[in-house]
């Protein structure tokens, strides 16, 4: 390794390193083609997998460009993104999963009853005061205490996954190991007991796949609309028996949180919930597994996380720029506005890329190459920024660091079961990550 960058020393490495975009991009690939840009919205799986290079070109060529077919301007440079994440009077949040859900919510909306129309509003989705207020509240629920209180269910947690997995026998890590994780950890933060763990996966993952971005199918949308019911039913019961007997969880103390002496109402911690299972499951689930990826093709960091581990929090740091868990979030323009040099009318739909924005070499250093030493020049977009920053972010780099940490304690080496241009990306235009990634583990 030099100059804190990662770099193998496997002469087959570079065209791995390549196909997972960790590169630097020389600037011949960087020719302008807007039709390689329309892959954004095509679930081109090809682009899934490694949208980096395309990025970069958007970058030069048109850092804000209108994507006709879908009717959304893109914004794929850092400092447009985090202007307009810093001027939420001029960008509301309302419409975050894209123009997409717009129609989908309407429908929604004529099929649900009111007790559970005020799940269609979750704090990632408010402005203003009301969102404010909510976060102020749901942020008190997640300090740095409440995190370090769950860091001792997370690390039995982990080691109990870790012996589930033999030393040379093919792994599914999605399966076997991250989503579990992640759906547990959310789950004992909202005081689902173990009991209950399955109808929780079935809910989270109603909620998870309408999260997407891109249109569903009438079958998810109903299973939606079940999960949605169930979900009331099953928090409303948790709210009251959290009233009469609190039990210390996150829960617990945002159903006691008040605010000028008024409590949340149980619409209100519907929401909360709602944006907690989806912040929480999502972007732990595909940050564990991208660190995992990487370090199967990276056997230099991986020796040296061994050798020291307060480097495997510096690792998932980068890793959370460099691979961004979400790639994007969508932005509407509430008045006629500017966004670079390409005028916006009021009303348009806005896509961020902070994948794109956490690679742009006008901010970062060697965008595209894991450094240990990057120094925190810029803060990178991997969270977000602003008000709307992930409520959820310590808890999952405190998840992803103790399970790499567990992992790499327990075993010599980890390595690809399948050549890394044939792993399976989510169909997900905002949350990127590996659908599945199949490893074998090396005893140490």
């Amino acid at each position: 390794m030099g100059s804190g960058t990662t770099e193998l020393r496997n002469p087959d490495a570079t065209a791995v390193q390549q196909a997972l975009g960790c590169l630097v991009y020389p600037s011949t690939t960087r020719e302008a083609n807007m039709d390689d840009f329309g892959k954004l919205f095509d679930n081109d799986p090809a682009f899934i997998r490694n949208p980096f290079p395309a990025y970069a070109r958007m970058r030069d060529a048109a850092p804000v460009w209108y994507e006709s077919s879908s009717g959304v301007y893109v914004v794929s440079r850092y400092t447009e993104q985090r202007e307009i994440l810093d001027d939420p009077d001029t960008f509301s949040s309302r419409y975050m999963a894209g123009p997409s859900a717009i129609e989908q919510l309407t429908s929604l909306a004529s099929q649900l009853n009111t007790e559970l129309l005020g799940l269609l509003s979750s704090v990632n989705t408010m402005d203003g005061a009301r969102h404010a207020r909510l976060r102020r509240l749901a942020a008190k629920a997640f300090n740095p205490a409440a995190v370090h209180a769950l860091e001792p269910f997370i690390t039995t947690r982990c080691a109990e996954l870790v012996n589930r997995i033999q030393a040379g026998q093919p792994v599914e890590f999605v399966r076997e190991f991250a989503a579990p994780l992640a759906v547990e950890v959310i789950a004992e933060a909202l005081g689902v007991q173990g009991s209950d763990y399955a109808f929780f996966r079935w809910c989270t993952r109603c909620v998870t796949e309408v999260t997407s971005g891109r249109e569903i199918s009438a079958e998810v949308f109903t299973e939606y609309v079940t999960g949605m019911a169930d979900f009331s039913v099953f928090f409303r019961r948790r709210f009251e028996e959290l009233r009469q007997k609190p039990d210390g969880s996150p829960l617990a103390r945002m159903v006691a949180a008040g605010d000028d002496g008024q409590s949340l109402s149980d619409e209100e911690l519907l929401g909360l919930c709602l944006t907690i299972v989806v912040a929480g499951t999502e972007s732990t689930t595909n940050l564990l597994t991208n660190v995992m990826l990487r370090l199967a093709v990276d056997p230099d960091l991986l020796a040296v996380c061994q050798m020291c581990p307060p480097t495997v929090s510096v690792a998932v740091e980068e890793l959370i720029r460099l691979e961004s868990p979400f790639q994007g979030f969508f932005r509407t323009a509430l008045v006629d506005t500017k966004v670079g040099k390409v005028d916006v009318p009021a009303g348009a739909h806005l896509l961020l890329l902070f994948g794109s924005g956490n690679r742009d070499e006008a901010v970062f250093c060697e965008p595209d190459t894991l450094r240990l030493r990057r120094l925190p020049e810029h803060q990178h977009l991997g969270f977000g920024h602003g008000v709307h920053f992930c409520l959820g972010a310590m808890l999952a780099r405190a998840e992803v660091r103790i399970a790499i940490e567990t992992i790499i304690q327990r075993f010599a080496a980890v390595t690809l079961d399948r050549p890394a241009d044939e792993i399976k990306y989510r169909n997900h235009l905002i949350s990127r990550g590996p659908l599945e990634l199949p490893l074998r583990f090396a005893a140490v």
